[in-house]
């Protein structure tokens, strides 16, 4: 965390991501980084059910060894969805570049940790969902900031515009954890979920570059 300030998106995220997995009470583990700990702190206070804060002790690397081991697999993913998406996004005469300032960083690191989360096999034989939901996930995925088409569902339920068109353009971004919606941004209407994607013909797919 970059900021001192407890940004309210991961406090959120985290807080109903915990309870959608399922978890009664649980302890939060951190080191001693001030602004790690007021971020747990913050989801203490947001969660009905309990939540213990244990610190590590300082410079103790093998108590908080499962953690880093796992913050050094999603590192992994992350750089790879990096220099995948740089690579897609490249052209014959411009280069395309995913520096730390970009918008595209937070929706990599998120998805880093969902596809770990999904599609890495534990030591018991499974993913983590597999663990939590008893099932392997077999949801709908395209590729890390594709451009496709995604339905309007606000504006088909509602049964206005028949003349309109149903489906709109946007960048890929990820699942919700909340009811495994796509999330996708919109140049025009910001970041929207949709239950139905179309992908596009493969030469299309990279046309629309993500704005740095």
């Amino acid at each position: 965390m970059g900021s001192k300030v407890v940004d309210e998106f991961k406090v959120t995220n985290m807080a109903s991501t915990i309870d959608q997995w399922g978890h009664e009470t649980i302890t939060l583990q951190s080191d001693q980084d001030p602004s790690t700990l007021a971020l747990l702190r913050e989801i203490q206070k947001r969660r009905v059910k309990g939540t213990i804060i244990r610190g590590s002790k300082l410079y103790s690397h093998q108590s908080n060894a499962l953690a880093e081991n796992t913050v050094g697999i999603i590192g992994g993913i992350f750089r790879s969805l990096r220099l995948a998406t740089e690579k897609k996004l490249n052209t014959a005469t411009a280069s395309y570049k995913i520096d730390a300032k970009h918008p595209l960083v937070p929706w990599l690191g998120r998805h880093a940790g969902w596809i770990l989360t999904r599609f890495q096999n534990r030591s018991w034989g499974g993913s983590s969902f597999k663990q939590l939901f008893g099932v392997e996930y077999k949801g709908e995925v395209t590729e890390f900031a594709e451009v496709l088409w995604y339905r309007l569902a606000a504006r088909v339920s509602s049964g206005r515009g028949k003349m309109e068109a149903r489906f709109a353009g946007g960048v890929w971004l990820g699942k919700s954890e909340f009811d495994d919606s796509h999330l996708v941004a919109d140049t025009r209407l910001g970041i929207q979920t949709a239950r139905t994607v179309r992908r596009m013909p493969i030469e299309f797919r990279w046309k629309g570059r993500p704005r740095g």
